[in-house]
């Protein structure tokens, strides 16, 4: 696989290989002389290094089968089952990885505290709260569908991806140190 990288430097030297074959270039001193080489803004570096192409498939999965489990199981608790289990599942695998499986857990615990708040809401008001609630769910369902597409373009990419609407709950854990027992 080809990285933007490498890409980048194709890129400069098939440039550089035309505008010495042409003769002219809009980089040269102005006075006729010998032409600049021209070269092109490196991409910054992103987690695409060190997230390898099986944790990359691992994290587009985990964003696909929650999506998938939302839209067919209609459930309340059962997608955020998904990131769960990928978290106690996958815990050794890279950290790109588990940020991945850590941002959607957090969607799908906020999704859940909406929907449980929005139930108890309605109980309360006797039914009135439906109509205050059911909107909120519907648009809340959008946000989902596009931000679990998203974060599965993200991960193809390599890159790290945020969900929107979301509460921070499940923080990102340091590495146990084994401490020496007396």
């Amino acid at each position: 696989m080809t990285t933007s990288l490498e890409l980048n430097r194709e890129l400069d030297t098939m440039a550089n290989e035309l505008i010495a074959s042409d003769g002219r270039s809009t980089a040269s001193s102005g006075t006729g002389g010998p032409s600049q080489p021209v070269s092109f803004p490196r991409p910054v570096p992103s987690m695409a290094d060190d997230f390898p192409e099986s944790d990359r498939q691992l994290a587009m999965g985990v964003h696909c089968a929650s999506l998938s489990v939302t839209l067919f199981s209609g459930g309340l608790f059962l997608p955020v089952m998904v990131p769960l289990l990928a978290k106690i599942i996958l815990k050794d695998n890279s950290p790109a990885l588990q940020e991945h499986i850590r941002q959607q857990l957090n969607f799908q615990i906020t999704l859940a505290i909406v929907a449980v708040v929005g139930v108890i809401g309605s109980i309360a008001t006797l039914g009135l709260g439906l109509f205050a609630f059911i909107p909120v769910l519907l648009f809340l369902l959008g946000v989902e569908i596009v931000a679990s597409i998203k974060g599965t373009l993200a991960a193809q990419r390599g890159e790290d991806y945020a969900f929107p609407f979301t509460l921070d709950i499940v923080k990102d854990q340091p590495p146990q140190r084994s401490l020496p027992r007396r």
